[in-house]
């Protein structure tokens, strides 16, 4: 069946190999009418030369690169033909691809058309992995046409890759804009004028493979200007317009009430679109994120992160998904990273961003690795249960991934409130056997591994070890053995098995790590076999806040409590405690036990008051939380200090009314006193104590003190209380107390003998 014929439009400003590699595929696609016009925009390189070799293509020479924009409207004013095909000479067209266009076109609504394509803008970009060859692309494109022969797609904009329309349409919009320099962004503002007059369509049938940019990048331009000069003036000629997101966030959750708003903050600037995929929350989880703006799908789970991060996925439009999960929350400069995006080589699959994962109490504890966090949406997916990875779609191979530098992602996934709450070590221990027993992880090693790392998770360490074991002999994968190696030094010391974990340091770095990895591996080994001058020389060795290839490292917080642990071992306390106070003060953190700083303090001769100077206002309550795990004799004087010291009264005193009642009455009398004085007189510790469960002459004592040194009226009825919980013995030794604190309690209790007291 016969077509109108077309004018193909090539503008061409040197690579040349780019250029003959679109012209070598355009030729057999082509039928006996159809006209080329290349137009060699000033090209330096062998670009004019080579062209002659090209007869069957008109060739429009322009000395001077005059941009994109007039090379393109030069080539379309030399059109022959109705239909003009702007083609970027960095495109390589499949077979059969101008005649599904041609055939759309034929539609008079439709004033515009473009292919599907390997990179391309959302809506033509196919959902496939990256092209390693030519022939590649072209199987991809003998199956992609056939499954979807005949189907076109309305668009808002057309990627100016290959981009067909009615010469007549493109004269009435006055061709492609000029005032955006050399190129990039004319065919967005020629798609919204050619919008006004008819549709634009994807035409799904027609595929054309793209290298993307490459002249851009062979001459060294860069796009920012010109996006700038493009925003500009499409915001002013084009008010209302919507552009393609570029970001969508994508997360999966369940009852994630308390930390979701924080999360979503986290993406303002970052994400055009968040897609929540919601896993059976019981709390106001799906209310509370579409109040925040997100498209909520109300999905299940199936103990499969990849299934659910994947049914997520489909939801989204952006050419990048940034996925956190919603006890993390992004830390970067929002337009830095969209442009690093809208930038990236489009050789690129995704952007690998280090996460802080804080553990402990949440007072600086942390380790820190890295992940595939930005990835393009129509090249990548989720692959494995647990521990899901970002890999290329279909074949689920490796993705090409580049390190984000000034982001980063912080996770409070497995502080120990949090792991204790949601079960988390129970529920990953699940979901990896599942993944095993259902032999579906992407690469069986790495299941092994995730399965082991869960086991040692939730304290089964032998059985972790074997499972550790096993994925090291079913993976060449680097990242993966070292993987299975830190965490098989884990489940070793955990167990005690100092000399065995040893043997791991110097194997992780013949696995590929760098050779200061060892030491970073090797150093908590030591301390905890106890060769502290050992240890410190190995954490001599090593770079504070340095991290290695797979995104794990020593943070300075990590690093100084490893030291001050070792110089603590060699009584070296003073020292010891300078170490954690040092990044205490100048990083706000804390990793290590409070008790273990108060240890070396006081060991030291130290005043406690270096540390109520030390604790960071911001996280006051995360400190003082930690004191009541101290010992009570040893967090009273902690919480002297505070009182004396810069930090909040009101919280050291909300601290004090808790830790009070676990101290002797003596001094729970003076932590009442002073919290009297502050107005608090309903957390009077000695009334907490005589209304508690503890034994009856502990509370009548409480009552007793209470009575006498502030009159309360309330210890009455809770001496009454205690009273008639004792037994005889406590009776007589509640009789002769109260009969020294408080003798007018005793006329209260029916048959004790007022004078009793008295006369002792």
């Amino acid at each position: 069946m016969s077509r109108s014929p077309v004018t193909v439009v090539i503008p061409a400003w040197n690579g040349w190999e780019a250029t003959k590699s679109c012209l070598d595929a355009l030729r057999p696609t082509l039928g006996v009418r159809d006209q080329v016009v290349v137009v060699d925009n000033g090209s330096t390189d062998a670009t004019s030369q080579s062209l002659r070799q090209y007869p069957w293509a008109q060739v429009l020479n322009h000395p001077l690169n005059l941009g994109f924009a007039r090379a393109a409207n030069a080539g379309a004013a030399a059109a022959r033909h109705d239909i003009v095909v702007f083609l970027h000479n960095d495109t390589v067209p499949m077979a059969r691809w101008i005649e599904p266009i041609v055939a759309a076109l034929d539609d008079g609504s439709v004033v515009a058309a473009g292919p599907v394509s390997d990179v391309a803008l959302p809506g033509q970009e196919v959902l496939a992995a990256p092209f390693r060859s030519t022939a590649d692309a072209r199987r991809f494109a003998r199956d992609h046409t056939a499954a979807h022969r005949g189907e076109t797609t309305e668009a808002s904009i057309l990627d100016g890759f290959c981009l067909a329309v009615r010469r007549s349409s493109f004269e009435a919009a006055d061709g492609f804009p000029t005032e955006y320099g050399l190129g990039s962004w004319e065919s967005h503002d020629l798609c919204c004028r050619l919008a006004a007059a008819g549709r634009l369509v994807v035409v799904a049938d027609s595929f054309v493979a793209h290298r993307g940019r490459t002249t851009f990048t062979a001459n060294g331009i860069d796009r920012a200007t010109d996006r700038e000069r493009f925003r500009s003036a499409f915001a002013a000629a084009h008010p209302g317009a919507v552009l393609p997101p570029l970001v969508s966030a994508c997360l999966i959750v369940k009852d994630e009430e308390p930390s979701l708003t924080s999360c979503l903050a986290s993406l303002a600037g970052v994400a055009d679109e968040i897609v929540v995929y919601d896993t059976g929350s019981t709390d106001g989880t799906v209310e509370l994120a579409r109040r925040l703006g997100a498209q909520v799908i109300e999905g299940y789970w199936d103990d499969d992160f990849s299934r659910a991060r994947n049914d997520a996925l489909a939801h989204c439009h952006g050419e990048w998904i940034a996925w956190l999960d919603a006890d993390e929350e992004l830390e970067c400069d929002p337009a830095q990273l969209r442009t690093l995006l809208e930038d990236t080589p489009l050789e690129m699959d995704a952007w690998s961003v280090r996460i802080r994962n804080l553990t402990g109490a949440g007072t600086g504890s942390e380790f820190t690795h890295s992940a595939s966090r930005l990835f393009r949406r129509a090249r990548c997916e989720w692959a494995g249960r647990l521990h899901e990875q970002v890999a290329a779609r279909v074949e689920h191979s490796a993705i090409r991934v580049a390190d984000l530098e000034g982001s980063h992602i912080n996770h409070t996934g497995y502080l120990d409130s949090v792991m204790a709450a949601k079960g988390k070590a129970a529920r990953n221990l699940r979901v990896a056997q599942t993944e095993i027993d259902e032999a579906d992880g992407w690469d069986k090693g790495y299941s092994l591994g995730s399965l082991g790392r869960s086991l040692v998770l939730a304290g089964q360490f032998q059985e972790g070890l074997d499972r550790l074991l096993e994925a090291l002999e079913n993976t060449d994968n680097g990242n993966t053995r070292r993987l299975a190696m830190r965490a098989s030094v884990d489940a070793l010391s955990a167990m005690g098995r100092y000399d065995e974990a040893l043997e791991y340091p110097s194997r992780v770095v013949d696995e590929g790590a760098p050779p200061h990895t060892a030491a970073v591996i090797e150093a908590p080994i030591r301390l905890a076999q106890g060769h502290y001058q050992k240890a410190l020389e190995l954490l001599d060795t090593i770079v504070p806040g340095w991290v290695d290839l797979d995104g794990y490292g020593m943070s300075v917080p990590a690093y100084a409590a490893q030291r001050s642990q070792a110089l603590a071992g060699l009584r070296r306390f003073g020292e010891a405690a300078d170490a954690l106070l040092s990044v205490l003060i100048e990083d706000g953190v804390l990793d290590a036990h409070l008790g273990s700083l108060v240890d070396y303090m006081t060991e030291a001769g130290r005043s406690l008051t270096d540390l109520a100077v030390a604790i960071p206002p911001q996280r006051v309550n995360l400190f003082l939380a930690q004191v009541l795990q101290l010992r009570p004799e040893v967090a009273d004087t902690v919480l002297e200090a505070c009182l004396a010291g810069p930090v909040d009264a009101r919280t050291v005193l909300a601290t004090a009314s808790k830790l009070a009642i676990r101290l002797p009455v003596e001094r729970a009398m003076v932590w009442s006193a002073v919290l009297r004085q502050a107005g608090f007189v309903a957390a009077c510790p000695l009334i907490a104590i005589a209304g508690s469960d503890g034994p009856p002459v502990l509370r009548a004592r409480a009552a007793a003190t209470a009575k006498r040194a502030f009159g309360d009226d309330r210890a009455e009825e809770l001496f009454l209380s205690s009273w008639a919980a004792a037994s005889d013995d406590d009776r007589a030794v509640i009789t002769l107390e109260a009969g020294q604190l408080c003798p007018e309690l005793l006329i209260t209790v029916a048959g004790a003998p007022a004078t009793v007291a008295g006369n002792r």
